[in-house]
């Protein structure tokens, strides 16, 4: 408690230097949104289990907003954030306890890589983003679930929702990461792994796993990816194996006007 109210006491002369709470945060999102929050985690997972854990955590592993691109974009009520900085940064204000037990603890989602862990914001969105903008170093939280690294036998789940999703998953079947071909006609399927993998979003699409990478190796500089990148066939993606008809027919129509 000691060191949160110290941290929030710096916050503070820069509030009222800005004059407003609201100022304050307009500056702060844009300066945070240099680096975005990773939207949603991860959806291709195993080794899920759950933890149930309080802890305090380091508030600058969190690179999850939830739904959010933009760090302050989860605001469905419009003046939360500016109420809970107000509350927090006077420590002397009467108040300042019964804002701070508002806050409660974060919850989370754990998320292991090969240098150690990374948060996923839960059912915590507002406070998650407010203790980042306040810059607090840690923060209590309470750890809901936790993936742990992705190993040889694992049932996985992987989302086939998009032609980007259906196409990757057919790229990690051929290389034998998976053991079975995605289902033509299913949103999902649940294949094991057939080899071990360093970290739960290594079975991602190349793009969303680039961006998951970046936002790991901001917490861990030191961190390398050492899991081959999966060539996709781009050809594959502008011509899809699973048309309808009406697709089928305008195909026709184009090769005949060619």
């Amino acid at each position: 408690m000691t060191e949160v109210i110290e941290e929030l006491a710096q916050v503070k002369s820069e509030v009222v230097a800005f004059g407003t709470a609201q100022e304050w945060l307009d500056s702060r999102w844009a300066q945070m949104n240099a680096n975005p929050p990773v939207v949603l985690m991860t959806s291709n997972y195993g080794n899920q289990r759950t933890v149930n854990e309080s802890t305090d955590i380091h508030v600058d592993s969190i690179v999850d907003g939830g739904e959010a691109v933009k760090w302050g974009g989860v605001n469905n009520r419009g003046d939360s954030y500016r109420q809970i900085v107000q509350g927090l940064i006077d420590s002397s204000d009467p108040d300042f306890d019964d804002w701070f037990s508002r806050m409660g603890r974060l919850r989370l989602f754990r998320h292991h890589g090969p240098e150690g862990p990374i948060y996923e914001t839960g059912n915590s969105r507002h406070r998650v983003h407010t203790v980042k903008a306040l810059r607090l170093s840690r923060f209590p939280a309470r750890v809901e679930f936790e993936y742990s690294p992705l190993a040889a036998g694992d049932e996985v789940v992987i989302n086939l929702d998009s032609d980007e999703e259906r196409r990757h998953a057919e790229a990690i079947a051929k290389l034998g990461w998976i053991d079975e071909e995605p289902p033509k006609y299913s949103h999902m399927f649940s294949p094991r792994l057939t080899i071990d993998l360093p970290y739960t979003w290594a079975l991602e699409p190349n793009a969303k796993r680039q961006r998951i990478n970046e936002a790991y190796a901001r917490v861990y500089p030191e961190f390398v990816d050492t899991v081959p990148t999966v060539v996709v066939d781009e050809e594959e993606i502008k011509e899809p194996k699973h048309r309808s008809l009406w697709q089928h027919i305008r195909a026709a129509w184009k090769s005949e006007e060619a």
